[in-house]
């Protein structure tokens, strides 16, 4: 787990979940805020080839991934560190990110919305 929010990416790009409507619309607002970020859908050949054993085909993921331009990958909440800077209320995020106990809650909250997306938010038109 990160303490420190890492700069702006240069480049990388971001594992989604393509079937889940948040995870689609999370990531169209994102692509307006990043130019040189690519997104790659869970199910795609590159995205199976940068999580190797960790993909597992025909499965919804269970989180985010981001791969960073050094071919790290880190998951959950933590793909999304790289976009705080682009994103309103960025900021607030990155204070409250630095204090153990906020980072704990955080991660916890973004665990119940990716375990409960589907229910809450529905599949997305793409499927």
């Amino acid at each position: 787990m990160r303490n420190e929010v890492p700069n702006k990416p240069r480049s990388g790009f971001l594992i989604y979940d393509s079937h889940c409507r948040l995870c689609v619309t999370v990531t169209r607002k994102l692509e307006q805020s990043s130019e040189d970020i690519q997104f790659v859908p869970y199910e795609s050949q590159k995205a199976a080839e940068c999580l190797g054993k960790s993909h597992q085909p025909g499965c919804r993921p269970s989180m985010a991934y981001w791969v960073d331009e050094k071919g790290t990958v880190v998951g959950g909440l933590e793909a999304f560190l790289p976009f705080l800077h682009g994103l309103t209320g960025g900021k607030i995020f990155m204070f409250f990110w630095r204090f153990r106990a906020w980072r704990q809650i955080m991660i916890a909250l973004y665990e119940c919305v990716a375990k409960h997306r589907y229910r809450w938010f529905g599949v997305s038109e793409k499927s």
